[in-house]
C-alpha cells in the first residue's frame, strides 16, 4: 500500500497502565500503484489503483505485549487529499474531508466532497457537485478556536464546470455539507487545478 496524503493523527490512551496507542487516517493506494498519467486526468493509475481512506491503530506494544498495527477502510469512495481542520490538528479530530467520487464504479474524475466521521459512531455526508471539484480546504470561523468543533468552519473548494469552460469556489457549510454551496463565486474563466492550499486568518504576501 502506498500512502501520499494523510487525514488526521492523534495520541489516544492504551489503558490506565498501558503505553499510549497512535490512531490515524491516510488515503491509501492499493497495488499495482504506479505514476502514471490516467486519463490525462490523474498522476497515478487511478482507476486500477483507486484510493480508499482507512483508519489505522498503532501499538507500540511493551510489557510483554508485541508492537501491532491495523488498519481498516471507514469510507466506500474513491478518493485523494484529505484535509480537517487546521487548528485541531493532533487532536482527536471527528471529521475528515475527502476530495472523492462517490458514484459506483466511476472512478475519475473527482466530481464529490465527502464527510467523514472517523469515530466509532461513524456516518457520512455527501455532495454531489455538477461539476469537477479540487482538495477542499477548511476555513475556521472567525470565532472558533482551538477547542471549537471539527466542523465549525467553511469548507472552500475549486470546481470547474466543463460544459462551460469556467470555474467556481463553492463555499459550503462545513456541518452540513450534504446541503451543497451556501455560496457560489462564478468566474468567467478557467482556474487550472492545484494540488493543494491552505487557510491562512492573515493575508500573506501582501504589500502596500
Amino acid at each position: 500500500v502506498h500512502i501520499f496524503h494523510f487525514g488526521h493523527a492523534h495520541e489516544k490512551p492504551q489503558d490506565a497502565d498501558g503505553p499510549a496507542r497512535v490512531e490515524f487516517s491516510a488515503v491509501c493506494l492499493p497495488p499495482p500503484f504506479d505514476m502514471s498519467f490516467d486519463k490525462n486526468l490523474w498522476l497515478s493509475n487511478f482507476s486500477q489503483a483507486p484510493g480508499r481512506f482507512c483508519l489505522y491503530d498503532v501499538d507500540p506494544g511493551g510489557d510483554g505485549r508485541p508492537p501491532s498495527l491495523s488498519r481498516r477502510q471507514i469510507d466506500p469512495s474513491a478518493c485523494e487529499f484529505p484535509t480537517a481542520h487546521p487548528w485541531r490538528h493532533g487532536t482527536a479530530e471527528r471529521f475528515v474531508y475527502l476530495m472523492a467520487n462517490d458514484r459506483g464504479d466511476q472512478l475519475l474524475p473527482f466530481r464529490d466532497i465527502v464527510k467523514c466521521d472517523v469515530t466509532e459512531a461513524g456516518g457520512r455526508q455527501v455532495w454531489y457537485s455538477d461539476g469537477l471539484v479540487g482538495e477542499p480546504i477548511l476555513a475556521p470561523t472567525a470565532n472558533g478556536g482551538t477547542d471549537s468543533a471539527d466542523d465549525d468552519g467553511w469548507l472552500l473548494v475549486q470546481m470547474y464546470r466543463p460544459e462551460e469552460h469556467r470555474s467556481e469556489i463553492a463555499i459550503l457549510d462545513a456541518r452540513r455539507v450534504d446541503v451543497g454551496p451556501v455560496c457560489r463565486l462564478k468566474l468567467p474563466h478557467r482556474l487550472p487545478f492545484s494540488f493543494h492550499s491552505t487557510y491562512s486568518p492573515e493575508l500573506l504576501g501582501i504589500t502596500n
